[in-house]
């Protein structure tokens, strides 16, 4: 199965301005393999598409080709 850990370091910046840089880390563990998926932008740019990260994590898959 897929476990996807998120770390938001938008709720870490609560006195930041929107415009602050951020990033929104995904951990994934695959079967017996750790992937790293992070999304950097503005604090609300990377809030207003923390839904579409974490289907976009959701979606990924390991294949042996």
């Amino acid at each position: 199965g897929l476990t996807i850990n998120l770390v938001d370091l938008t709720e870490l910046q609560n006195k930041e301005s929107p415009e602050a840089l951020s990033m929104i880390a995904g951990i994934l563990t695959i079967e017996d393999k750790t992937v790293f998926v992070k999304m950097t932008g503005t604090k609300k740019t990377v809030q207003g598409e923390k839904e579409n990260f974490r289907q976009l994590c959701q979606s990924l898959e390991l294949t042996n080709e």
